[in-house]
């Protein structure tokens, strides 16, 4: 898998809520898992398309997406959004650290909305 989702800190907060939206409609359709521990389990089963993280994550937390997703080659994206305001966003009433995605399609939207965001932030103002 190649790096398409390579977004700067200006991009993060543009289209951050957009990304969320697309795991909530993931989530409702079942194919979103939360939380580091799901995580990590899918992205070693090989079963998570893309995750997202907190931004008030540890260290430790951090180093272990981040090592598993490089590992098993699944895009990670940090989001603007700390634990409790993602989880609520994903529709749990508690935080959660992160979210996978499990199928393709909603990788699909992700990728939609990066292009978007960023061809609006790559034009050449004239």
């Amino acid at each position: 898998m190649n790096n398409e989702f390579l977004f700067t800190s200006d991009e993060i907060d543009i289209c951050g809520d957009r990304i969320i939206n697309a795991f909530g409609l993931a989530k409702r359709a079942g194919k979103c898992v939360m939380g580091t521990e799901m995580c990590v389990e899918n992205i070693r089963n090989r079963k998570a398309k893309l995750v997202i993280a907190a931004s008030d994550l540890s260290a430790n937390t951090v180093k272990r997406l981040s090592d598993s997703c490089s590992f098993h080659k699944v895009e990670l994206i940090f989001v603007n959004a700390d634990k409790m305001t993602l989880g609520q966003k994903l529709g749990k009433k508690n935080g959660t650290s992160s979210a996978a995605i499990l199928d393709e399609g909603f990788v699909n939207i992700c990728r939609k909305i990066y292009n978007e965001v960023h061809k609006v932030n790559t034009e050449v103002q004239q």
